[in-house]
């Protein structure tokens, strides 16, 4: 049997996606939760030991001595070994915002979010919601319902 982790070690509950969306390098940096969920999930960052130790579908513990060493890291150690290893991220800051999003709801099951970029590209505005209890016990009117937002979404 796999070991696992669990979505908060990812997603603190407080975190509200509000704040640092100006683009993905402070995004990321914002908290410790949102930090680890990039270094496992970050393909393109030189001598990164924590990528791929976890499972992001499954949050199945793939390498258990990376995912240690990440678990036993304050946010001070993480930042630190950025600095250390010169790690950056500025790319398609919205796109790759919306990764941790989809992420983050895709584990939950129960809510779901929009987003509308503001200000002429500056910041990306993002609101999470529940989706409501009569959607959730039936995958199809599930599925229709988070269409109809994405819909709403593209024409907003």
């Amino acid at each position: 049997m796999k070991n696992k982790t669990t979505l908060d070690f990812f997603w603190d509950k407080e975190d509200n996606f509000t704040e640092y969306t100006y683009n993905n390098q402070d995004f990321y940096e914002m908290n410790l939760e949102r930090f680890r969920y990039l270094v496992i999930s970050c393909d393109y960052i030189d001598n990164n030991p924590f990528y791929g130790c976890v499972d992001v579908k499954t949050l199945d513990i793939v390498n258990q001595e990376a995912f240690d060493k990440l678990s036993s890291m304050e946010y001070d150690d993480l930042y630190d070994m950025k600095e250390e290893q010169d790690w950056d991220w500025i790319g398609e800051d919205f796109v790759h915002m919306c990764e941790y999003f989809n992420f983050v709801c895709d584990h939950l099951g129960t809510h779901t979010y929009t987003t509308q970029v503001m200000n002429d590209c500056e910041y990306l505005d993002v609101a999470m919601f529940q989706i409501p209890e009569q959607y959730l016990s039936n995958p199809l009117a599930k599925q229709a319902y988070l269409d109809g937002v994405a819909d709403a979404e593209c024409h907003n």
